[in-house]
């Protein structure tokens, strides 16, 4: 079975981990972003003051903080975890992880569509770059 290094970003310090556990815990980390986002957009909506939400704001970060020292400290995580940990977080990154999970379904099956072959994935994907970039 196909292995990925800790250097990858999500593999282990006592050794190599499948391609399956990386995307396994490339998902995790994925909902756990998304779950805070959605713990935020409740926050928001809210009728507490602001300077209370401003302080609920840091607490579901913390949270997040806490939760994925925890993921860290579970799967032995190299150093490429630590940079993740160490930019901290903010609403704009919380959105862009959203902004690509969901777009990765459409990705998948556009990639399915065209057999599996990377060449001609890229062809349509550049494709469809085109046509939204006319739209514009």
């Amino acid at each position: 079975m196909k292995t990925v290094r800790s250097c990858r970003g999500s593999g282990s310090r006592t050794g190599p981990v499948t391609a399956a556990e990386r995307r396994r815990r490339q998902q995790v980390l994925a909902q756990a972003m998304l779950d805070t986002r959605v713990e935020l957009a409740a926050l928001y909506a809210s009728p507490v003051a602001e300077a209370d939400k401003r302080a609920g704001k840091q607490a579901v970060f913390a949270r997040l903080r806490a939760r994925l020292e925890g993921l860290r400290q579970e799967w032995s995580a190299g150093a490429a975890f630590d940079d993740l940990l160490a930019n901290g977080f903010n609403n704009a990154r919380l959105n862009a992880v959203a902004a690509y999970e969901s777009c990765v379904p459409a990705f998948q099956r556009l990639l399915a569509g065209q057999g599996g072959d990377l060449p001609r994935f890229y062809a349509a994907v550049k494709l469809l770059a085109g046509v939204a970039a006319a739209r514009e």
